[in-house]
């Protein structure tokens, strides 16, 4: 480098760049930029931008505001962008603060595409990325909406850069969070309706994942909350955007900014959006289901841990209120729903295998329990013998939960509710002539025990009666289940009780010679027939229930009935026999009684509320 050359150089420049000639004042810049630009680093640069032409300034700044490309003077336009790329073709230098003015020259222009221009793009991304690492040059460049002028300008898909433009997007929403009161709400909100706008009119996969990566920034930023956002519109790309890339083998990556963003939209505090439909349920519950199933399978790989937060908890309940729905969805219309549920089962299995779910909060242990266990009934997956064995552990740590405040007694219905989902597959009529009945007639007797007890304890009923609440699920429908509509909720549950009934009702009842069996189950009928009506059953009725369940129990060969009944009181007789009369009667199954009392459960404690219940239950 001649510095005496430059010096020179420098001189014709400023003498060019003060006459009045428009033609000199060009060819002055165009000869600066030609001797400079090959340079490794030149001071000179800003001298090149304290003296630039006036008249050439103003040109370019007219030709920027002009809105039909076709009027634009393309000259202006590639000398312009000659001079902007030559300014920012160094590493940050102090001068950028002074090139501000240019900033904005180039924002104008990207604003209006030109087919016919022919940039070097390349080129030109690398300079904008220099000139973003100046921080107000990176807020004027959100706030005017650059990343989405600069792809529609570009047009990036003809001209293949979609992968390094991805690149540079991630780049320029690496935002300084101290900054972020420089953005502009109202500019912010134009510029993500621009964006939906366009996607909506062309479905071009770039400009949705533009608008999820900035979403995604803002909210980083801390000022979503503060913009205006069309939340339905947003669904409609969402649900648009899903049906193309669900269908692709690697769809994970999509989804997971669109999960994220729409799990701090619907808990924002200016949020309107509701799930309402089977519909939108069905979408937002599988973007959840992907998204959690990946950050599973991190954790399992070692990637990282799992946050034990709303957001996990919220996501879980969403997908868990589409199992409750699972029987009554038209799976035709949602064809990639069972697979999406069965890959993040097998997430959660291995998650549960893992020694982390034991650093979780009890009621967190629970929630995937409970998960693991709905999740597998509904799809009908087998368990594993390691599985199993996770969950014995979990069951023995229910058992053991007594000494904190009486708990175990406030747990005993759940204990109740998860074992139930264990032998919802044993009990299908098929399945039992090959299953040992003595283990699944045991299984039955623990949870009647369990909500014999649960439902006649004091402190229960003293909870519901206070708080119309059970234990762990006290904030579930404030702080998790706002954002599901509750005639949704309601359409779900009676179209799963139509379902039960119009299935059950037109079978055969069901015929076992044991009479300890025929007592038990009419035990279970009786039961949670109290659960629907009441939610509890008082002391006198809980006691003769408890009667009849101690009568030879563990004990399933045939028992006469004179001899099932000789060793109790007259009440007890009455009620004996009470049962097993009603047992030749009675259409249900024992897998009916067991569907039912699941669904009772979840309508009153989980989705609904403890008034809830379903009318005319003929079981008993």
């Amino acid at each position: 480098m001649d510095l005496q050359e430059n010096k020179q150089a420098l001189h014709i420049y400023v003498v060019g760049a003060q006459s009045e000639d428009l033609i000199r004042q060009m060819e002055a810049v165009r000869n600066f930029v030609s001797h400079f630009s090959h340079q490794s680093f030149s001071t000179d640069v800003h001298s090149f931008i304290k003296h630039f032409p006036r008249k050439l300034y103003e040109e370019f700044k007219k030709t920027s505001e002009e809105e039909v490309w076709i009027k634009r003077n393309h000259q202006h336009i590639s000398m312009f962008f000659e001079v902007f790329t030559f300014i920012f073709q160094y590493p940050l230098i102090p001068c950028y603060s002074l090139a501000e003015p240019f900033v904005e020259l180039c924002l104008k222009f990207i604003k209006t595409c030109d087919p016919e221009l022919n940039l070097d793009a390349h080129s030109l991304i690398d300079s904008i990325t220099r000139c973003v690492a100046h921080e107000p040059n990176r807020v004027l460049f959100i706030n005017e909406n650059g990343l989405y002028n600069l792809y529609c300008y570009l047009q990036i898909p003809k001209i293949n850069l979609s992968k390094n433009f991805k690149i540079f997007c991630r780049n320029i929403c690496e935002f300084n969070i101290e900054n972020s009161s420089s953005l502009c709400s109202l500019k912010l909100s134009e510029n993500i309706n621009q964006i939906m706008n366009k996607y909506l009119s062309t479905k071009d996969e770039d400009i949705s994942w533009i608008l999820f990566t900035v979403l995604r920034m803002f909210h980083r930023l801390g000022v979503l909350d503060g913009i205006n956002l069309n939340v339905s519109k947003l669904y409609t790309i969402t649900h648009s955007m899903f049906i193309i890339d669900i269908n692709k083998s690697e769809y994970h990556g999509a989804l997971i900014s669109v999960s994220y963003v729409w799990v701090v939209i619907i808990n924002g505090p200016r949020n309107t959006f509701q799930i309402n439909t089977i519909d939108k349920l069905v979408l937002i519950a599988t973007i959840f289901a992907i998204d959690l199933s990946l950050n599973l399978l991190n954790v399992f790989y070692g990637v990282g841990p799992l946050k034990e937060n709303k957001n996990t908890k919220q996501m879980l309940y969403i997908i868990y209120l589409t199992l409750v729905a699972f029987p009554i969805i038209d799976h035709s219309a949602y064809p990639w729903l069972r697979s999406v549920l069965i890959k993040l089962h097998h997430s959660v299995q291995k998650y549960i295998n893992t020694e982390f779910l034991r650093y979780f909060s009890f009621n967190n242990q629970f929630l995937f329990a409970q998960y693991f266990l709905k999740s597998q009934a509904i799809l009908k997956i087998r368990i594993s013998k390691k599985d199993a064995k996770k969950l014995d552990w979990f069951f023995g740590t229910l058992a053991t939960q007594q000494p904190l405040s009486n708990i175990y007694l406030l747990i005993g219905i759940h204990s109740a509710y998860l074992a139930t989902h264990l032998n919802l597959d044993i009990a299908e009529p098929c399945k039992m002539s090959t299953w040992p009945l003595l283990v699944f007639f045991t299984d039955i007797k623990n949870i009647l025990k369990d909500l014999i007890t649960a439902l006649s304890d004091e402190t229960y009923i003293t909870k519901l009666e206070t708080e119309q609440k059970l234990f762990m699920y006290e904030d579930l429908k404030s702080q998790y289940l706002s954002i599901i509509n509750e005639d949704l909720i309601q359409n779900v549950f009676s179209e799963c009780e139509y379902q039960l009934r119009s299935h059950f009702d037109n079978l055969s009842p069901e015929i076992f010679e044991n009479n300890c069996y025929n007592i038990y189950k009419n035990l279970m009928a009786r039961t949670i027939h109290s659960l629907n009506e009441s939610n509890y059953l008082d002391k006198n009725r809980a006691g003769s229930f408890m009667k009849v369940y101690h009568v030879n129990t563990g004990k399933f060969s045939q028992i006469p009935v004179d001899h099932a009944t000789s060793v109790v009181t007259d009440d007890f007789k009455v009620m004996s026999t009470t049962l097993i009369q009603a047992n030749a009667n009675s259409p249900l199954r024992i897998n009916a009684l067991l569907k039912w009392f699941i669904l009772i459960y979840e309508i009153k404690f989980i989705f609904g509320d403890i008034k809830s219940k379903f009318d005319n239950l003929n079981f008993i």
